[in-house]
């Protein structure tokens, strides 16, 4: 056995009272992780899972409590002003802004999920939606809480695109999105998540975030991604490409 390999089974049970100075009954002490490695562990498992359910489960067992949360479902029907093929219909969107808290730091979270039906022609598996990329957003009104500026996101997501003080945008790649969540049955279901570390201000009680999505297609590219003081997130596109005509949102309140 490999134990025995180190220790001479013998010459330990003939040790025992004769020469225990020294000895630690119990081991050494292993520091409690902090409230930063719990959240992103917890993270892992938001990914690794591609739901909310798990990642939230396993921060709250570990000292983390909801200050507040908020889901938004954009079911409006068929946008009859809309230009070109979408992919995204705004009625297909599902936005979740939440904050998660422990030992006065807080942590943003934005998420979104997208259910698409394969019974529609246009809704193949191979192409999920249209470039240029979407922008997600994160935003609070600017004296409600201080950045920290460390963020985290899904796969699924390009690059950060722009972070100022009340804001956050990312990039996210909806054209290859599926292939991180692919659905059950007759329906393709992709979805992402977005995080920020933020510190609440001492002196506000009522705080805010907003979860923003602009979805674009047809192509061409995004040429600015700018910010209100609340939190609310616009973007320019080139002439070529579309754009919902305002980013869809979800608000949380913290009252």
């Amino acid at each position: 056995m490999e134990k025995d390999s180190l220790f001479d089974r013998r010459s330990v049970l003939k040790s025992i009272g004769t020469a225990t100075a020294g000895l630690s009954i119990g081991g050494q002490a292993t520091a409690s992780p902090s409230p930063r490695e719990i959240y992103k562990q917890g993270l892992k498992i938001r990914e690794q899972t591609g739901k909310r359910g798990p990642f939230e489960e396993y921060i709250l067992n570990r000292g983390f409590s909801i200050a507040q949360q908020n889901s938004e479902t954009f079911a409006f029907g068929e946008d009859a002003g809309a230009i070109g093929i979408e992919r995204v219909e705004r009625d297909d969107l599902t936005l979740h802004a939440s904050v998660y808290t422990q030992d006065g730091v807080s942590y943003a979270h934005g998420d979104w999920y997208v259910e698409r039906d394969l019974s529609d022609a246009w809704n193949d598996y191979d192409d999920t939606g249209y470039p240029p990329k979407d922008i997600v957003g994160i935003g609070w009104e600017h004296s409600d809480y201080d950045i920290v500026w460390d963020t985290w996101e899904s796969d699924s997501f390009s690059s950060k695109r722009v972070a100022t003080t009340n804001n956050v945008a990312w990039e996210f790649n909806d054209e290859d999105a599926h292939h991180y969540y692919a659905g059950d049955g007759d329906g393709i279901n992709f979805q992402g998540w977005a995080d920020v570390e933020l510190t609440p201000t001492e002196d506000i009680s009522n705080r805010s975030i907003i979860v923003n999505y602009q979805h674009t297609w047809v192509g061409g590219s995004v040429t600015g991604v700018s910010f209100d003081g609340s939190g609310g997130m616009s973007i320019g596109v080139s002439l070529e490409a579309k754009k919902w005509d305002s980013p869809r949102q979800a608000y949380s309140s913290d009252t």
